[in-house]
């Protein structure tokens, strides 16, 4: 009795994976943006350089935001190494790694 209820679990289980395998990703056109080809991609570093330089002046706006570096500085995923006066800044990574937060920290 209880192999019968196994193969009947096991039919309507592939049943079911197989109408999903076959009801779905049924459209996979793409509409494309932008694309590089042999005449458009970089080939010098100073081209390769003003392509990808937007992208990374962008991607300053993630440590330059001070919620960011209170969310991550003040726990143990980044640290600041201060070596000597070198990144010290008042103490104020310092402060935010050992949570002595003063008021206004930035």
């Amino acid at each position: 009795m209880k192999s019968y209820n196994i193969k009947q679990k096991v039919k309507v289980f592939v049943l079911i994976i197989g109408t999903a395998v076959l009801a779905g990703c049924t459209n996979l056109d793409e509409t494309i943006y932008s694309s590089y080809t042999d005449e458009n991609f970089p080939s010098s570093p100073k081209q390769y350089a003003s392509m990808t330089g937007p992208i990374y002046v962008a991607a300053q706006k993630l440590f330059d935001n001070n919620l960011y570096e209170l969310q991550e500085m003040g726990t143990d995923e980044i640290i600041v190494p201060t070596r000597g006066g070198d990144w010290y800044d008042g103490g104020r990574y310092v402060d935010m790694h050992y949570h002595n937060w003063t008021l206004p920290m930035f």
